[in-house]
């Protein structure tokens, strides 16, 4: 560090990269489930009481409304107990469209149709779960010299 002075006007602010806990927002997986985030779960599970919701598609894929409800009506998907909706048909639908999935959806109630829209956001980075040496190391069940032509190396 020497004798140098810091110049602040050198350096520049990097924003914060994880969402606000004070947002509302869905990401729908690959595998076909639409996942709303821990805020969004208690105001739907427990404020609204709703166990069911009905799922709507913008023609371009870039907006959701979740209509949700607390008795089940046609066409509905149940809301799992962790916040979980599974609908395959959503997923397949934003694919044809291009949408990358896992993809990420900023939610906010619209009042006037009571039901939630949700914005694709393209540029919202999925983390990357944390891989341990432990979980590297970890033996597994069937050793790869039971997969080789020959069985055990022994």
């Amino acid at each position: 560090m020497g004798g140098k002075k810091v110049d602040l006007n050198e350096f520049h602010l990097v924003p914060n990269s994880v969402e606000e806990t004070d947002s509302f927002s869905f990401n729908v997986m690959a595998d076909g489930r639409i996942r709303l985030n821990g805020k969004m779960i208690t105001r739907v599970k427990e404020v609204e009481k709703a166990e069911y919701a009905r799922i709507y598609l913008s023609g371009d894929g870039k907006r959701i409304l979740l209509e949700t409800y607390s008795e089940k009506k046609e066409n509905d998907s149940k809301i799992l107990t962790r916040g979980v909706i599974n609908n395959q048909n959503l997923k397949d639908e934003l694919e044809k469209l291009k949408i990358k999935l896992p993809a990420h959806f900023r939610a906010k109630f619209v009042e006037e149709l009571k039901m939630w829209m949700g914005v694709y956001d393209p540029n919202y980075r999925f983390s990357l779960p944390k891989v341990t040496s432990a979980k590297l190391c970890r033996p597994k069940k069937k050793g790869l010299a039971e997969l080789l032509p020959g069985g055990d190396l022994d």
